[in-house]
């Protein structure tokens, strides 16, 4: 019988070490069935101390797709903090591996989740295809809802992926929602059901649903398909339609409709303003603002309603002067916070002096209507301005960074942290894409370096970690470009400062998926260097080297690399037995002899 204690030769060192999904079958294979086998038994001890290192270490991802792995047979304590994972972790949904472990888990718990929890589920799949849209295995996270119990974004979301993946047939005995069975086709084409759209255009009350229904299927079957035919929507019908429901949008305030069929309304205007033949028709656009301005933005505002007017439909639809000036006076507004936060999106279509009159109403003194999120997305937006050298964008972000406005939408420490957290993810975004220079990434990365460790941040509980954005050039990426090389003399002065910054959960971010192979070529000396310096702290041996292992890991990786020499090998073998890191010291050794064949 297993003893209920946590027995050698395993420690929590080893457990903040590693990667489940990748040391599961290496040297750690021992821990992680240790571990599993303790959880899946429910010894008391072990689950009250695993959970309490996944609240208190949030960098910590391998224990916390642990718990995932035992949400199908998750109770009490171990069931509350797969829960508590689901609700507030997205990093978990865009984790390229292990995004399949929350598809389950959100199959397996979604029963006993609340009304509360649910949304926050499905926000944060919404938020993972926008951030990583690629990266998360998003038709698995969809799929793992029951379709009566998704919202309306992410059923359109998942016709557009291509529906559930035939991968997600599961045994009826470990599924806690049956899945409907497959429906027959249509026995009528999407033509057949075009044409009838003019008549239903003429009943009172007009079908909104299924119009926008047929339109999105005809809209998006073609781009699914690439088709280059000419459209089966013909023009005309678009200029009805659209006609039709900008006439909608103009009676909102005195219409019965309800706001899903508002949104439904939205997005039919959105669809046929957006045909070929109507893209272009200035005098439709602006009689769309101007049915927006009447219809959906006159107080009393129905905040879903708003939010989908300005999240959902097309940034090009906000193009015109009319457009710049609505968004602004919403910006400007007293509305609710997440219709302000909503607005930022198309600010992005209205120029670069809408931008910045934007971003200097949202950070006035008097502001109170603005949260962390919309610190979040004016990051965003104010990166993506200044990243793309729009010099008018680039002298205000600079402005920013120099002396964050402390006001308005910045005026609290959360929300600076929120803010310099959206200019750096829109900064890793546009170097995997090969889209800004070097040395213009790595100054403003200094820059927001210098203001995420102001003390003020740095004492923020569970503030996250700003390192794993901005060193991002320097990792692995299994999408976009490969730029390591490219990056690392522009890089390498803050990697060392943020490698020797003391700050464990930096450290680990800085060297998460360090693109080792790209780098030995033309780094090999001086990133060893960096590396043993920091392992040779104090200061790092504390906290770096044996709270996260990560430095020691990579000089490992380094060690073990067929690109590096036995000299330089034996110096990092050196190294780790002087900071006591045995155990990859041990692994270095044994990678040489079966380089040499002994």
């Amino acid at each position: 019988m297993m003893n209920s204690s946590i027995a050698a030769p395993w420690t929590v060192d080893d457990l903040l070490d590693g990667d489940p999904l990748i040391h599961g079958h290496g040297p750690l294979e021992h821990v992680w069935r240790q571990l599993h086998a303790h959880l899946t038994a429910g010894h008391a001890d072990v689950v009250a101390a695993f959970c309490d290192i996944v609240r208190r270490r949030p960098s910590v991802i391998g224990a916390r797709l642990v718990a995932l792995h035992l949400a199908q047979d998750a109770s009490g304590p171990l069931a509350e903090l797969v829960d508590e994972l689901l609700v507030s972790d997205r990093r978990l949904y865009a984790h390229h591996r292990g995004s399949k472990l929350v598809s389950d888990a959100i199959q397996a718990r979604w029963t006993v989740l609340d009304a509360r929890q649910r949304a926050a589920v499905m926000e944060s799949i919404e938020y993972c295809e926008n951030a990583s849209p690629s990266f998360a295995y998003t038709r698995s996270l969809i799929a793992a809802i029951p379709e009566h119990d998704r919202n309306q974004q992410l059923q359109e979301l998942l016709v557009v992926l291509g529906g559930p993946p035939p991968s997600e047939a599961r045994d009826s005995s470990k599924t806690i929602v049956a899945r409907p069975e497959a429906k027959e086709p249509p026995t009528r084409s999407i033509a057949e059901r075009i044409a009838d759209v003019p008549t239903w255009l003429s009943v009172d009350p007009i079908p909104w649903n299924r119009v926008a229904s047929i339109l999105y299927e005809e809209e998006h079957a073609r781009k699914t398909n690439e088709d280059k035919s000419p459209r089966i929507l013909a023009g005309e019908t678009a200029r009805q339609c659209a006609d039709s429901a900008i006439t909608a949008i103009e009676s909102f305030s005195s219409s019965s409709l309800s706001d899903n069929e508002r949104e439904d309304v939205l997005r039919v205007a959105d669809m046929c303003l957006a045909h070929p033949q109507m893209a272009n028709d200035d005098a439709a656009n602006a009689r769309l603002i101007s049915a927006l301005r009447t219809g959906v933005f006159q107080p009393p505002l129905r905040r879903d309603v708003a939010i989908h007017a300005l999240s959902f439909m097309r940034p090009w639809h906000w193009r015109s002067t009319q457009a710049r000036e609505l968004t602004l006076e919403v910006i400007n507004s007293e509305a609710d916070p997440a219709i302000v936060t909503a607005a930022i999106q198309p600010l992005y279509r209205a120029g670069i002096d809408a931008i910045i009159a934007g971003a200097r109403s949202l950070a006035a003194v008097n502001r109170t209507n603005v949260d962390e999120r919309t610190a979040e997305q004016l990051g965003h937006l104010m990166g993506g301005a200044g990243l793309f050298l729009i010099p008018a964008g680039a002298e205000e972000l600079n402005r920013w960074l120099e002396m964050p406005p402390r006001a308005g939408v910045l005026r609290t420490a959360e929300a600076l942290k929120e803010y310099l957290s959206g200019i750096a993810f829109t900064m890793k975004e546009a170097a995997h894409n090969d889209e800004v220079d070097p040395g213009v990434y790595a100054t403003w990365a200094a820059k927001i370096w210098k203001n995420w460790r102001v003390p003020e941040l740095t004492k923020i509980e569970g503030k996250g970690s700003i390192a794993l954005f901005l060193m991002s050039p320097l990792q692995e990426w299994e999408r976009g470009k490969r730029v390591a090389a490219k990056y690392w003399a522009a890089l390498r002065p803050l990697f060392e400062e943020i490698v020797n910054s003391h700050d464990s959960n930096e450290v680990y971010s800085a060297l998460f998926d360090l693109d080792v192979a790209a780098l030995l070529p033309i780094a090999l000396k001086e990133l060893v260097f960096i590396l043993q310096l920091a392992a040779r702290s104090q200061d790092s041996v504390d906290k770096g080297l044996n709270s996260e292992g990560r430095i020691a890991q990579v000089l490992c990786k380094i060690a073990s690399h067929n690109l590096c020499d036995r000299a330089v090998a034996s110096e990092i073998h050196q190294t780790l037995l002087a900071v006591g890191a045995r155990k990859e010291a041990l692994e270095v050794e044994r990678k040489w002899r079966d380089r040499d064949g002994l």
